[in-house]
């Protein structure tokens, strides 16, 4: 269990002082048949990946359809994504720190 705090802690070090965790930038975006996978980037350098499954149907119910909305990008614009910056959560996983899309954050406007 130490061990996992401490890389937590190593990770949260790396991280140049005054850097705003709350968002963090896109850094690649890459698309297959079924998923699209969004590369975020820390100024430490790790990088984390969320994925978003690609629907059968576009509708408004998509959680793709609503996060591309929420970024002002249409499905045919993933390179867009690369450059922008979103809201993160973070907690502690298996592997230490964990950065993913704070899905909350984006599709509610906060």
């Amino acid at each position: 269990m130490t061990g996992d705090i401490d890389d937590a802690v190593d990770e949260l070090a790396d991280v140049q002082a005054g850097s705003d965790l709350d968002s963090v930038p896109i850094v690649d975006v890459t698309e297959t048949d079924a998923t699209v996978a969004v590369t975020l980037g820390l100024p430490s350098g790790n990088e984390f990946v969320d994925e978003f499954t690609k629907p059968p149907v576009w509708g408004a119910n998509c959680e793709l359809q609503s996060f591309l909305d929420a970024m002002g990008v249409g499905p045919n614009e993933l390179d867009e994504l690369v450059g922008m910056t979103v809201a993160a959560e973070r907690e502690v996983g298996t592997s230490g720190l964990e950065f993913s899309i704070d899905r909350e954050a984006v599709f509610g406007g906060t």
